[in-house]
């Protein structure tokens, strides 16, 4: 009995019968082979002849691709069982349809019977063992069958006779080959190992050497190449599922050395084959194995069964070892799998025993060693039983017993086959007077898939062992997560709260995370919780709400330690989202915490935020805001969110890093570098446009409280950026710079001026309208210096003295504002403050700055400012010759103006009469309007200017006398030329002053000449060329200025008097191409 009670039994094999099996079965000393799902085998596809056929019949002619059975003779897809009956070497292909193709394996004149058969898939040949039926010593025969031929006409394969054989005739008990078939070795009953080394599917340089000399008889050899050191291990078992043929071993490559296991009952050898002549031969153990009781494995290792354990070997020595106690009959390796056949009767033969048993048969003799699995039939008619033991998980994933004799195992298709001898009636052994009838059985061991297993396993609870298998095969991880979920849920099931905690930590990434949350969140359960929430942060999969249910869990636990590990950990890489763990807690009150987190992760804002809100740090944080960032722009974003609330607390030092803010260059030209120390060095300061610093005007609405503050962060500001702004009255103004219209640095200008020009008129205003008896005036103007002591406190008046200069002190400021060069301001801006304050001065200046001459007569006016006005009059009264009939209209407005003006009244009118500004009919029309001026005062004036115009008269119709008479006669000379004979009476010429003589030229204007002075220019005279060309001029040149009306509406408004202009045009016959055009 199999000693197994310590591995656990499972069923992950489902165990089937094979119904209606062909009569090649039927040979209990069938041998038989596969290509243990290996690919390469290719049949050739010719005409062979089904076993099953009669010969006669047509049908076999039909070709093999149209025979549904062997439709596809590819070992890829299908696989294949090799038989051979050694009584009459026939030798047959079986497909995955048990359809059986038969080859002749006869050779003429041979007299040899099959004994061994093995497949070389890599190759596509297969190989046979022929001994000789003698009982003299004869040579056994080595045949390579190339399967792709092997259909062929007159087919013969390649034979191999060996040359050095036991002297006795000593059966094969074992062979062994490499895929290449560049060497090959047989074992003999007396311990003899042959090794031939060469091309066997060409017979060509065979050399064949006794390789290892044994006093035990062989029973086992296996030819393997050693894996590439370098290549990754091999796939550790099957894939998910279990039909899937055996995984690939490691990648081999032609380097790797080749070696040769040799087992006898007493002992094994590695011997070292890769180079001819120089095998290298070691002893691995002084204990052997029976007859079929070694095989390699997926990983290149020999593994050897013994009655107590089984053993793994390599080329360098024995590896570990698997206690399983049974009499073991066979081995076989099937993916990861040991199959082992063993029986446990006391009495059953072990290993060779049967070799060398007196009582044995001739016959007996003949079939030593012929079958690859040796038959478990015992005397005492006991059966066997099949284990197939996973070494890897320490567990029996099948255990049956077998009623058949003879069972031999053959891997294929998948699966396992069981190929014996089942005796008809009871299962047991028939008595010894009867012959029972046997016939053939096949069994089909086919593993169960990962899934059912797994669902085997969980029946049983066995939750570790499934997790290992499923690792073991290579299962995908959310699988295998979900194995960790069911065992967890049992052991919470259990009250075992720690275990469940600990396989639950294996679903993180997997199992979403509200399930396992939702388990732990009693109160006595939080410590579990808190493990699992520092996985989930560990590998990055925490959200927020995570993040608070943690720092929860710390608080509610008092765990300040742990705590403040967690928010230490991380480094760059975080393990929290860092806000909610300063939000939470703030709230849990740990607030020191809270500051450490948002200075090492430079949450600046939230700092600010504890330190003003929680904490009243109000130092703090201005030198928060000072250390924290070297970027003007960040530390402005600060100041106008928390200014409020510094100025309220600290407001001097607020004030003075506001203007550090908008004035240090230097925190622009240091790289923006956030340290932890927060400290930087200070590098010496030196120029920056100052269009990247801040804007002042950002900040204005801070000091909506303070307008002291705001006054003196202003004038700093403007002192440092803008000193030609005309804030100190001393400074001589300077000329703007060009600067386009969206000029950040010019808007700020502009608005820090208003501001200021504002600020100014409130204080110039207010001292205007002190009362020397107001108790609220204080000592101080608001221009003084914020930091006084008095700021708050009530003072005495100042005396009148002092405040008329202060007043007066006020009215610079302001007028610096107006006069300064160094801004574009807006006009109408600075005209509507000056207005709402009555800063008279600012807004007469402002009047004369641009050119509204007009309305600043009436800005005098308004106040009876008539010498101011007379002064001005005598600026720019030839500027503006209006004014001068504006003020005499103001003069003579009221009585009581005239009366306290009338010297100015005289005066006008003298200067209105010397320049002429105005005529005496006007003068008489503005003094009419109203009945105040009386006639006597303009008498003298009115007979001077009657008397000037009578004489201008006089002198006008003496001219138009002589401009008559002169026409006249030129019209008369006009009418004697056109209409009269002209008579020529020059005797002279007028060049040459010589008589005239013919031929002689003659003009209207009285000179004549010769004509040989005259030359070609005979159509002009001369002397009056010149006079006439000017006249010729001037015609042409009014005619053009007839189109020219710019010239002439420029010209009319310009002149003083418009209807000279318009006489001077119509003198120069300037209209006289005009057409009129009938507009009907």
């Amino acid at each position: 009995m199999a000693n197994t009670f310590r591995l656990r039994r499972f069923n992950f094999f489902v165990q089937e019968e094979i119904p209606q099996l062909p009569a090649v079965f039927d040979d209990p000393d069938l041998l038989i082979a596969s290509t243990n799902g290996q690919p390469g085998v290719r049949i050739d596809p010719s005409r062979p002849q089904r076993a099953d056929q009669d010969p006669a019949d047509e049908s076999q002619d039909a070709p093999i691709a149209q025979r549904p059975s062997f439709g596809a003779w590819d070992a890829a897809e299908h696989g294949y069982l090799f038989l051979a009956h050694p009584a009459t070497n026939a030798l047959y292909i079986v497909d995955r349809r048990f359809a059986v193709l038969k080859v002749d394996a006869r050779i003429a004149n041979d007299a040899s019977r099959l004994a061994h058969l093995q497949c070389v898939p890599e190759a596509n040949v297969l190989i046979t063992v022929n001994e000789s039926t003698h009982t003299q010593a004869v040579p056994p025969v080595v045949r390579v069958w190339h399967l792709d031929r092997i259909f062929k006409p007159n087919y013969q394969p390649h034979a191999v006779s060996l040359q050095l054989f036991p002297d006795t005739p000593f059966p094969v008990t074992t062979l062994a080959v490499l895929p290449s078939l560049s060497q090959l070795a047989l074992g003999f009953a007396n311990g003899m190992v042959v090794h031939i080394r060469g091309d066997f599917s060409r017979e060509r340089h065979l050399k064949q050497t006794v390789i290892h000399q044994a006093s035990e008889p062989i029973t086992g050899l296996q030819l393997v190449r050693e894996p590439d050191p370098t290549a990754p291990s091999p796939a550790q078992g099957a894939e998910a599922h279990p039909q899937r043929s055996n995984p690939p071993t490691r990648r081999r490559t032609a380097d790797n050395s080749v070696v040769l296991f040799v087992t006898t009952t007493t002992q094994i050898v590695a011997i070292n084959t890769t180079h001819a002549g120089r095998e290298v031969k070691t002893v691995l153990d002084q204990e052997g194995c029976p007859l079929h009781g070694c095989f390699v494995n997926q990983r290149a290792e020999l593994v050897v069964a013994r009655e107590e354990a089984i053993y793994f070997y390599t080329s360098e020595g024995r590896g570990p070892c698997f206690v399983f106690e049974s009499v073991k009959q066979a081995v076989q390796g099937f993916r990861d799998y040991v199959l082992i056949l063993s029986d446990n009767s006391l009495d059953a033969p072990r290993g060779l025993d049967r070799l060398y048993n007196p009582a044995r048969t001739a016959e007996t003799d003949s079939r030593l060693g012929q079958t690859p699995m040796p038959i478990n039939r015992t005397e005492s008619g006991t059966v066997s039983a099949l284990h197939v033991l996973d070494i890897h998980n320490k567990l029996l994933a099948y255990s049956a017993p077998l009623t058949a004799i003879n069972v031999r195992m053959v891997i294929e298709w998948g699966g396992v086959f069981l190929v014996g001898q089942q005796a008809s009636g009871a299962p047991n052994a028939p008595s010894p007077q009867t012959s029972p009838t046997v016939h053939p059985v096949l069994y089909r061991l086919e593993e169960r898939t990962l899934s059912s297993k797994l669902d085997i396993l969980y029946q049983q609870n066995l939750y570790p062992l499934a997790i290992k298998l499923a690792t073991h095969h290579q299962y995908d991880p959310e699988s295998i997560a979900e194995i960790y979920r069911r065992y967890g849920d049992y052991l919470y099931h259990q009250d075992d709260y720690d275990g469940a905690m600990t396989q639950y930590l294996h679903t993180v990434g997997y199992i979403e995370p509200s399930y396992v949350i939702r388990k732990f969140l009693d109160a006595q359960r939080l410590g579990h919780l808190t493990s699992y929430l520092e996985t989930l942060h560990e590998q990055g999969l925490a959200t927020a709400d995570h993040t608070t249910l943690l720092l929860n869990c710390y608080t509610k636990l008092k765990d300040e330690d742990r705590l403040t590990q967690f928010l230490a950990s991380g480094g760059d890489e975080l393990q929290f989202d860092v806000d909610t763990a300063i939000k939470v807690c703030r709230q849990a009150g740990y607030s020191q915490h809270a500051l450490t987190l948002a200075k090492r992760f430079r949450q600046h804002a939230t700092y600010l935020d504890i330190e003003m809100e929680d904490a009243g740090n109000w130092a703090q944080a201005i030198n928060y805001i000072h250390d924290c960032t070297r970027n003007a722009e960040q530390r402005a974003q600060y100041l106008e969110k928390y200014g409020k609330r510094l100025l309220a607390g600290l407001p001097q030092d607020t004030v003075d890093l506001l203007v550090t803010v908008c004035t240090d260059a230097q925190q622009q030209l240091t790289p923006h570098v956030e340290h932890p120390s927060y400290e930087w060095d200070s590098p010496a300061a030196s120029s920056f446009p100052t269009a990247q610093l801040p804007s002042p005007c950002r900040f204005q609405s801070l000091f909506v409280d303070h307008p002291r503050h705001l006054i003196t962060f202003l004038e700093r500001v403007c002192r440092a950026r803008w000193p030609t702004l005309g804030l100190d009255s001393a400074q001589p103004a300077t000329e703007p710079r060009p600067a386009l219209e969206d000029d950040p640095e010019t808007e700020d200008q502009r608005a820090v001026w208003k501001t200021f020009l504002e600020l100014y008129l409130d204080d110039w205003q207010r001292l205007a309208h002190w009362d020397d008896d107001s108790k609220r005036a204080t000592s101080d103007t608001l221009f003084g210096d914020p930091t006084t002591p008095g700021l708050s406190t009530p003072a005495l008046p100042a005396p009148t003295s002092q405040r008329a200069l202060q007043r007066h002190q006020a009215s610079k400021r302001v007028m610096g504002l107006l006069t300064s060069s160094a801004v574009n301001y807006d006009w109408d801006q600075a005209f509507t403050l000056c207005d709402m304050a009555h800063f008279d001065q600012g807004i007469a200046w402002l009047y004369k700055s641009q050119g509204k001459y007009q309305e600043l007569f009436e800005f005098y006016m308004d106040r009876d400012e008539v010498d101011v006005m007379m002064q001005l009059l005598g600026q720019l009264g030839s500027q503006e010759p209006a004014l001068y009939a504006q003020t005499l209209d103001y003069l003579v407005s009221s009585t009581a103006i005239l009366t306290a003006h009338t010297e100015n009244l005289h005066q006008l009118l003298h200067t209105i009469e010397r320049l002429g500004l105005l005529p005496p009919l006007q003068v008489v029309q503005i003094l009419s309007r109203r009945a105040v001026a009386p006639l006597g005062l303009v008498k003298n004036y009115l007979a001077r200017r009657l008397e000037s115009e009578q004489a201008q008269v006089d002198r006008d119709q003496r001219f138009i006398a002589g401009y008559r008479e002169e026409t006249r006669a030129m019209r008369q000379e006009i009418d004697q030329l056109t209409g009269s004979a002209v008579v020529f009476q020059s005797t002279k010429c007028s060049t040459c002053q010589a008589p005239l003589d013919l031929p002689a030229v003659h003009f209207l204007c009285h000179h004549s000449y010769h004509q040989r002075c005259l030359g070609q220019a005979t159509d002009e005279c001369p002397r009056c060329a010149n006079e006439n060309r000017m006249v010729a001029e001037i015609i042409r040149s009014q005619e053009v200025a007839a189109g020219q009306h710019e010239r002439f509406q420029a010209k009319l408004e310009n002149a003083q008097h418009g209807f000279d202009v318009v006489a001077e045009f119509f003198a120069k016959n300037t209209f006289s191409h005009i057409e009129l055009r009938d507009q009907h």
